[in-house]
């Protein structure tokens, strides 16, 4: 969506521990449903929850996937990017 947003799936969210009894951070959101569940969407710095069970990549490998991935999306007739 933006900068300020992190979307995380089930199962990195349980790896993480976060659940519906997990409290917001102070000034952070975690997106819920109406029971309270989580649904993965991590709102401004909310995403700090799941940076230490995210696996750390050098630069090159950053560098890979990011070519990777613009090879995929200009496959798809994707032409630009823009990341701010």
């Amino acid at each position: 969506m933006d900068g300020h947003m992190g979307i995380a799936n089930s199962l990195a969210m349980k790896i993480a521990g976060i659940d519906k009894t997990t409290n917001d951070p102070i000034g952070r959101t975690i997106m819920r449903r109406a029971e309270g569940e989580p649904t993965g969407l991590l709102v401004d710095s909310a995403m700090v929850l799941m940076f230490d069970v995210i696996e750390k990549v050098s630069i090159h490998e950053r560098r890979e996937a990011l070519l990777r991935a613009s090879r995929h999306a200009l496959m798809r007739g994707v032409t630009t990017v823009v990341d701010v």
